[in-house]
């Protein structure tokens, strides 16, 4: 259910988290707050994800975290993945840095490795990972090297004081205990592969999520001390992934993430007379969510109710989370709020599942494939017979006629990608434009096609149809290069 933040922020004690004192049993489900199940116990959380480096939002969340907090001091924070690149606080915090080390002072107590959190290598998610003392939670990859040995100071997930201990830096799932109740809450992490994303090194191995659960959860059920554990899948895969997951695993809950699909209300499922639900929080900060668990013997899930608390202007910022951003504050204000250029209508890109042509796609691949001619002529090689680039690379619009900042710019195309050029049989080419109309049609420079969600048909590169030609020469980006078969790099 969406959260009214005003009431929220003033309601909190008593909505979210009520006293841990078991009332009598509800068969209604009464919503959010209600009174807790007879018999059971009782697990809060704050959850978020897919922030991408939208870090003026974090201070607001901050207040929602400290609120429930307030209300139930041993809730938990989960992080969904992709905490980083998307806005001018990514650059100017360190390329990611000031994200992790802001979520690790917002007491994060479990955080699922996304793909853009991959984006700068395996190496560069090294270096982040040092930068924080944050948890890292991921079951379905193997990684080798570095990243698999490094240590973090073992911290207490409810309050952040530091235990005295070390631990791995991450791990497959992780085991909390309620200081208060004494229920076990495991939080297994999945995510997607990495190599679909343009990651490719050696050293992280991708398995399947849900063959991965089949052979984890069995063997922490079975594990004397977790029977009556509450089982927690955070996952960094989209709303309907995770919905497909949920069928499959009774008594569990599933946090999803990735796709930026928002959950108004837990979507629950019965298997096999058992409970499970999936929520979402969306990205960028804009709804955290706030849930609660209740469960019995057995870690059977009797409940689980929440919703999402809306970041707008009526939610305060927290201080302390305000000052720790003031120096990344200062180099955003200083390099990328200075004006560029006027503009003089809105330039809007397609947006899924309803994409298409769009004057932002259109502006953006025809730069593309004119910055590649320029490279190509000046080393006397002749231009490209065409551009593609990704639909959902351009991460926002130019919606507003006014002012164009630096960082109204970077937010539109925040990755550092390199253009690429690779030579394609017409073949190729027919089955890159075929999967470019199948996602509702990537932005091309070059070609003319009809497109459907069968693929794309009558097709003319620069006037001429396609097979006039052996090969084709393809500007792009080293992501959607990298994404390929090798035979068509």
């Amino acid at each position: 259910m969406l959260i009214d933040p005003k009431q929220a922020l003033v309601k909190l004690k008593a909505a979210v988290l009520p006293a841990q004192q078991p009332t009598a049993k509800s068969s209604q489900g009464a919503g959010f707050g209600r009174d807790q199940f007879v018999g059971t116990r009782r697990q809060g959380f704050v959850t978020m994800s897919d922030g991408h480096s939208a870090l003026d939002k974090l201070p607001q969340v901050a207040t929602v975290v400290k609120a429930a907090r307030e209300a139930d001091p041993t809730t938990l924070v989960f992080y969904g993945g992709d905490a980083v690149i998307g806005t001018p606080y990514y650059p100017a915090g360190q390329n990611g840095v000031a994200d992790m080390q802001a979520l690790d002072h917002l007491g994060v107590a479990s955080f699922v490795i996304g793909n853009h959190d991959l984006d700068g290598g395996y190496d560069n998610f090294v270096r982040l990972a040092k930068a924080a003392n944050m948890p890292y939670t991921v079951a379905n990859w193997d990684i080798q090297g570095e990243l698999a040995s490094l240590t973090r100071k073992s911290t207490d997930p409810f309050t952040g004081a530091l235990t005295g201990q070390v631990e791995k830096q991450v791990q497959p799932y992780r085991v909390f205990t309620n200081p208060v109740t004494g229920l076990k809450t495991v939080a297994i992490g999945v995510s997607v592969d990495p190599k679909e994303y343009g990651m490719l090194d050696p050293r992280i191995t991708y398995r399947d999520p849900a063959e991965t659960l089949r052979t984890l959860i069995p063997q922490i059920k079975a594990d004397p001390d977790l029977a009556d554990a509450l089982i927690v899948v955070q996952t960094h895969l989209g709303a309907a992934d995770a919905e497909k997951l949920e069928k499959e695993f009774g008594d569990t809950v599933f946090f999803a993430a990735h796709d930026h699909t928002p959950i108004a209300l837990p979507v629950l499922e019965h298997v096999n007379g058992e409970l499970s639900a999936v929520t979402d929080t969306g990205g960028n900060y804009r709804s955290p969510g706030m849930y609660h668990a209740d469960v019995s013997a057995g870690g059977k899930l009797e409940a689980f109710e929440g919703g999402l608390v809306p970041i707008d202007k009526t939610v305060p910022a927290d201080a302390g989370m305000l000052e720790a951003l003031k120096p990344v504050q200062a180099i955003v204000d200083r390099d990328y709020n200075t004006p560029l250029a006027e503009l003089k209508a809105p330039i809007l890109r397609a947006k899924l599942p309803d994409a298409g042509d769009s004057a932002m796609g259109n502006w953006i691949v025809d730069q593309v494939k004119a910055a590649a001619d320029a490279h190509l002529a000046a080393q006397g090689l002749a231009p490209t017979d065409l551009a593609l680039i990704n639909a959902t690379g351009i991460r926002t619009d130019f919606p507003t006629p006014g002012k164009l900042t630096a960082g109204d710019v970077y937010k539109v195309f925040p990755f550092d990608n390199s253009i690429t050029v690779v030579t394609l049989t017409a073949d190729q080419l027919k089955a890159a434009l075929d999967n470019a109309a199948k996602r509702a049609g990537d932005p091309i420079a070059g070609v003319t096609a009809d497109i459907s969600t069968e693929g794309a048909s009558a097709i003319m590169v620069n006037g001429a149809p396609l097979g006039a030609q052996p090969t084709y020469r393809v500007a792009t980006l080293d992501f959607m290069a990298n994404r390929a078969a090798p035979a068509t790099r």
